[in-house]
């Protein structure tokens, strides 16, 4: 798991692209997560050195790959048993890989968690239905598919060499 500082040119791109896009069909938190998913695209951005893509089926390109990013906010640092989730409704995207990254609530640091092929996590991943439990605190507030990040690939694992640009390894 890699952690990386987020800067001000990392927000300012979040917010104007969140601005712009308003509330997407489908939104759980009514446009409110927007910001948390373009800074988790300007974290993997930076990771690789590269620009924006953004379509529905993917948010980047790298080396021809199509990367879709899934971002969660977090008041907490993330450990490796927390899940990587996919809205149940979200499962068709024509991607090459998931990059699942994580956003400390007040946009001052941000994790890329790890990443896997769309058919390895849905063969691994654990359907979880609205309501059900999610860990001592929550419960899921739409059906998902949940997976730990301990069995994401790590991000010096990627195919091809990776130009790794982030700040730590935890």
């Amino acid at each position: 798991m890699y952690e990386c500082e987020i800067t001000p040119s990392m927000i300012e791109s979040a917010k104007k692209k969140s601005d712009s896009m308003g509330v997407i069909k489908g939104s759980v938190r009514g446009g409110g997560g927007n910001m948390i998913g373009f800074l988790g695209e300007e974290l993997v951005k930076k990771h690789f050195g590269i620009g924006d893509a953004n379509t529905y089926e993917y948010d980047l390109m790298y080396e021809g790959k199509k990367l879709e990013v899934k971002t969660k906010e977090r008041n907490v640092i993330p450990n490796m048993s927390y899940n990587a989730t996919v809205f149940s409704w979200n499962t068709t995207q024509q991607c090459d890989y998931y990059i699942f990254c994580s956003i400390f609530k007040n946009f001052k640091r941000g994790w890329i968690c790890g990443f896997i092929k769309p058919v390895d996590f849905k063969n691994n991943a654990k359907f979880s239905k609205k309501g059900d439990p999610d860990g001592d605190y929550f419960k899921f507030f739409t059906d998902c598919y949940n997976l730990p990040y301990l069995q994401l690939n790590n991000m010096l694992k990627f195919p091809k060499e990776s130009r790794c640009h982030l700040d730590g390894l935890i």
